[in-house]
């Protein structure tokens, strides 16, 4: 085996080669950027929506920009108010301005003078064009740009191809560290049953879909009608818990009451136990519990909260799947189910 030597790295000694600084660990910035959206994305980030096919992820983002250019809270999440950008590849102009006006509707406040728009349908544009947007931008200065849909900018690129996907995902983060702005994009799940795959792996194509992000967010359908399951994956914040949104048009809303765990199966072959079924499954036929020692352990099983346990007693103990003892106050399963 040759290694390479001098004249290799000859080659690439000409003057419009870059050209790359060595810093010390005090020589790092001590402080992080300004946070576009608590716990999930700072400036200058990527943010990926994954989704089904058809399950409104333009509105999602359409109303994430509207929030940002208010200052409204988004899932009770804080934004900052600023200047936002669209990107829009896929609708025509008249149902852009429709869409962000039904989103106004919906929130009865608040308009539309921080956010721009480009329209980029039929223009046959290139993922090595952000760069170019980022230049026109000039000096204008935005918190959050949108690129709605991602799919859109592969002309010629596959999604399942990992060095394509880079070189698509690092563009973006050019565009986004140009604008000084964080970018948020949204993708299509891939086919077959997303609940039998880990959140991060049911976005279609190549896994850079789901490793490059800082931010991703999955939205898998819900056993509940038009109810989906939020999943979010953070490189630099703490990991939230699971939740369910439902759709109300034209935009979603948190459904406290619902169970994150519920997702809906693909149709044929034997269902999967639910979430109520598997916390019953914890407590032995001849088991007297305390509630306590119940929640801890169920919680450890079930990977889930111990509020979210004690929900799954209640519904446990309304379909008399399991009793209450009078003597000891202790929980276990109703040998008359």
């Amino acid at each position: 085996m040759v290694t390479p030597g001098k004249e290799f790295f000859d080659q690439f000694a000409q003057e419009d080669v870059r050209h790359f600084s060595v810093q010390r660990i005090s020589d790092l910035p001590n402080t992080p950027p300004p946070v576009v959206i608590q716990g999930l994305l700072y400036q200058g980030g990527k943010l990926l929506i994954s989704a089904p096919s058809k399950s409104r992820k333009s509105f999602l983002i359409f109303e994430l920009l509207y929030c940002c250019a208010n200052g409204f809270g988004w899932w009770g999440k804080s934004v900052p108010s600023g200047q936002v950008l669209l990107l829009n590849f896929e609708l025509m102009p008249w149902e852009v301005r429709a869409r962000f006006e039904m989103i106004q509707a919906s929130y009865k406040t608040g308009d539309f003078d921080h956010i721009d728009v480009i329209n980029l349908r039929g223009l046959q544009f290139r993922y090595d064009e952000l760069s170019v947007i980022a230049r026109d931008a000039g000096t204008q200065k935005y918190v959050l740009a949108g690129l709605d849909p991602a799919y859109k900018l592969l002309a010629g690129l596959r999604e399942n191809d990992s060095g394509d996907i880079t070189k698509l995902l690092a563009s973006i983060e050019a565009f986004a560290t140009e604008l000084d702005a964080a970018a948020v994009i949204n993708h299509h799940f891939a086919k077959g049953d997303a609940s039998a795959k880990e959140a991060i792996d049911r976005a279609s194509g190549s896994g850079v879909w789901a490793r490059d992000p800082d931010g991703l967010i999955s939205l898998t359908p819900h056993q509940l009608e038009d109810h989906y399951t939020v999943t979010v994956d953070v490189r630099s914040f703490a990991k939230p818990a699971d939740f369910v949104i439902r759709w109300e048009h034209p935009r979603f809303y948190s459904d406290g009451d619902a169970d994150p765990q519920e997702l809906r199966q693909s149709r044929g072959g034997r269902p999967a136990a639910t979430s109520l079924e598997k916390f019953v499954a914890c407590i032995n036929s001849d088991e007297d519990i305390p509630y306590a020692d119940l929640m801890r352990r169920t919680s450890t099983i079930l990977k889930v909260s111990e509020r979210t346990c004690d929900r799954y007693l209640k519904k446990a103990l309304n379909q008399k799947l399991l009793f209450q003892s009078v003597q000891t106050g202790n929980y276990g399963i109703n040998p008359l189910h």
